[in-house]
């Protein structure tokens, strides 16, 4: 909970302002992905926003792994009849509608927990979110998302990976080595303390990117 309320007054001051309600992203071995497909009967003539909201019910009504909770559920296409790839299929005609999502799940008890922590620094959590979608909502745009691309955020524990192709996400992942391992070989390679291989591991990735900056020019 002192880790919360730390990053909490960090990013007040950094925003200068009061926070009263948060978004929580959550990462770690916990989150679990899997893509799923949902088919239902159109109900009249043309497709209708309660057949999309009924066929996406139906893809997410899948066992998730023990004490797993669902975060999200993401359209990526849809199918009508024959006609495969659909962005938007309100108002087009046809018998049946597939649908293919990609479900996000966490488990619950971490979930519970991380929430409870929150709250006790005084923070209302409107929504929970994966870091890795978080990450790249913020950075992509949505020609990267239709051309296709991988969003690598590397943190301290963990690296969180979204994959798009054609506008919709298609695959995500956690990866439990990131930033403190590579801290901890260079401590272990040099001998030296971890605070002089944190260091060290900043000023190569700042070289690195003045480097590359210049590479492009």
């Amino acid at each position: 909970m002192k880790c919360v309320q730390r990053a909490i007054d960090q990013a007040e001051l950094m925003a200068d302002c009061q926070i009263s309600s948060v978004y929580l992203a959550l990462s770690g071995k916990h989150i679990s992905c899997q893509n799923e497909i949902g088919m239902v009967p159109i109900s009249e003539e043309e497709v209708t926003q309660d057949d999309v909201e009924n066929v996406v019910h139906t893809a997410k009504s899948v066992r998730v792994r023990d004490e797993h909770r669902i975060l999200h559920v993401i359209p990526q296409e849809y199918a009508i009849d024959y006609q495969e790839g659909i962005k938007n299929p309100v108002g087009l005609s046809g018998v049946r509608m597939q649908a293919k999502v990609h479900l996000i799940t966490c488990h619950n008890d971490m979930a519970k927990n991380i929430v409870k922590a929150v709250e006790r620094c005084g923070l209302k959590v409107d929504q929970l979110i994966f870091a890795g979608l978080a990450a790249s909502y913020a950075v992509l745009t949505e020609d990267e998302r239709e051309l296709g691309v991988c969003v690598v955020d590397i943190g301290g524990g963990t690296m969180d990976m979204a994959v798009y192709t054609g506008g919709a996400l298609r695959h995500t992942k956690v990866i439990p080595y990131a930033g403190n391992v590579v801290t901890s070989d260079i401590a272990y390679a040099f001998g030296t303390p971890p605070t002089d291989a944190e260091a060290i591991k900043f000023d190569t990735v700042v070289r690195l990117g003045r480097l590359l900056a210049r590479m492009r020019m």
